[in-house]
C-alpha cells in the first residue's frame, strides 16, 4: 500500500497552542487540541489508509507493506507484472498495489503507478483519487496518470466499466470502476475500504492469494472493532529468507483456532513452535486451483499463541 504522506502533509496546518501556566480565566486545552498535537494536526476526511490497513490485516487477514512514495519510485522495479523491492535485508514482491484515498501525490509516483499498470500490474484505489501534485506545476501530470490508469478524469468523465458488487447475504451493495489493458493490467476504483468490498476487489485482480483463509473461518467480514471492543484477530506474516518460506501465524483472540489455509505454490512445511522450541511436520496437502499449484495447510492455534511454518527451501 502506498503511504499517503503527501496528502497528509498537504492537509496539515497549525491549530495553535496554549501558554502555561494558564492566564486568568483561560481554559485548559481541549481533548481535540491535544489529539491534534499527538496525531500531527487535523485529519483530512479522505485519508482512509488506516481503515484500509485495518480492513486488510484484521478483516481480510492479508499481510501488506506500506511503501513510502520515495521508496516506491526509487527502490522498486517492475518485473513480470510485479513490483520488486530488493533491499539487502529484505526482498519483497508485490502483485497488487493499493492506493488509499488522498488529494495529493508526487508526480513521479503517479507516473510509476501508470508504468506498473501499463506493464500488467494490478492496482486498487479507494475513496478518492489524487488530483494534485506534491510539486508546483505538475497537477496535470498526476491527473493524466490517474485518468489513464483508472479511467476517471477530474471533470467527471469516465472511461472505465461501471459495475455493481452485491452480497445478498449481508445486503451489501457497492458500485465500483474497473479498467483493463492488453498487457493484463487491471485497475479498480472502489468507494470505501469495507472488508467485503476489498475482498471482492482482490478476487477480481488476484484470484489465488499468497495466503487465503477458509471462507467459513473468514466470516462475514464486517469492519473490525476498535478500542476496548477489539477482541483480537488471527493474522499472518510471510517472508522468504535464503530461499525458504517462513509463515508466522498468530492468534490474539481468546478462542482456539482450527482452520485450513490455502498457500500459493507447492510447499513442504515444518512447524516451529516459538513457545516450546519443538519442531514437527505440518499437516498439508498439495492441489491446484485456477491453473496454479496450491498447498492446503491445517493451522491449529490455542488462544493467544503463535506458530512458525518453515519451508524446506530450494
Amino acid at each position: 500500500m502506498l503511504y499517503p504522506i503527501a496528502s497528509l502533509e498537504a492537509a496539515y496546518h497549525n491549530v495553535g497552542g496554549r501558554q502555561f501556566p494558564l492566564a486568568p480565566n483561560e481554559q485548559p486545552p481541549q481533548i481535540t487540541e491535544i489529539a491534534y498535537a499527538r496525531e500531527g494536526g487535523p485529519w483530512p476526511p479522505e485519508a482512509n489508509y488506516q481503515d484500509v490497513g485495518e480492513a486488510l490485516f484484521r478483516g481480510l487477514r492479508v499481510d501488506y507493506t506500506y511503501l513510502h512514495p520515495e521508496v516506491f519510485v526509487s527502490r522498486t522495479t517492475i518485473e513480470n507484472k510485479r513490483l520488486i523491492l530488493n533491499n539487502r535485508e529484505n526482498r519483497e514482491e508485490f502483485r497488487v498495489l493499493i492506493l488509499p484515498g488522498g488529494r495529493v501525490l508526487p508526480a513521479a509516483a503517479a507516473s510509476k503507478i501508470k508504468d506498473f499498470y501499463d506493464q500488467g500490474g494490478m492496482v486498487i484505489a479507494t475513496g478518492m483519487l489524487p488530483t494534485q501534485a506534491a510539486e508546483f506545476g505538475k497537477d496535470k501530470e498526476v491527473q493524466r496518470a490517474m485518468s489513464d490508469v483508472f479511467g476517471v478524469s477530474p471533470d467527471g468523465a469516465v472511461n472505465a466499466d461501471v459495475r455493481r458488487a452485491q452480497d445478498r447475504q449481508n445486503y451489501y451493495v457497492f458500485w465500483y470502476l474497473i479498467k483493463k489493458n492488453q498487457a493484463g493490467g487491471t485497475a479498480m476504483f472502489i468507494q470505501q475500504p469495507h472488508p467485503w468490498l476489498l475482498d471482492f476487489a482482490f478476487k477480481q485482480v488476484l484470484p489465488v492469494r499468497d495466503v487465503g483463509f477458509d471462507a467459513d473461518f473468514q466470516g462475514a467480514m464486517t469492519p473490525p472493532k476498535h478500542g476496548p471492543d477489539y477482541d483480537g484477530a488471527v493474522t499472518y506474516i510471510h517472508k522468504v529468507k535464503g530461499g525458504r518460506d517462513i509463515y508466522f501465524f498468530a492468534n490474539s483472540t481468546a478462542k482456539s483456532i482450527d482452520t485450513r489455509v490455502v498457500l500459493r505454490g507447492d510447499k513442504t512445511l515444518t512447524i516451529w513452535n516459538p513457545h516450546t522450541g519443538e519442531q514437527e511436520r505440518a499437516e498439508f496437502a498439495p492441489g491446484e486451483t485456477n491453473g496454479q499449484q496450491i498447498t492446503t495447510l491445517r493451522v491449529v492455534l490455542p488462544p493467544v499463541s503463535s506458530l512458525f511454518f518453515v519451508g524446506t527451501g530450494n
